[in-house]
């Protein structure tokens, strides 16, 4: 589910920032696969860190871009995700709910 100044500018209220906020619900299992994943778009990220942010007090992961300037900040929560379908780029894909 994407958050911040991405879902901000989804609502009419553009930011600008170099980061994008995904909030991800998963288990420590699916950690492996989320990290290929991730490294096959080419986000310099290992296994090990993935684990130490879904352990951690806040649990978020700051990803950067190899091949740019941008940061992926991705937050785990264990909760039920309150998210609204929209589309970004003609891909489907879900907006943290306006507060």
């Amino acid at each position: 589910m994407l958050t911040g100044a991405v879902a901000s500018s989804y609502y009419g209220r553009p930011r600008s920032t170099h980061d994008i906020d995904v909030v991800i619900n998963c288990n420590q299992r699916e950690l492996p696969e989320l990290a290929d994943e991730l490294t096959k778009a080419s986000l310099d990220v290992t296994l090990t860190t993935l684990r130490k942010s879904w352990k951690s007090d806040y649990a978020i992961a700051t990803i950067n871009d190899n091949s740019g300037p941008h940061v992926l900040d991705l937050m785990f929560t264990k909760e039920k995700l309150l998210r609204r379908t929209g589309r970004i780029v003609n891909l489907s894909t879900y907006y943290e709910s306006a507060k």
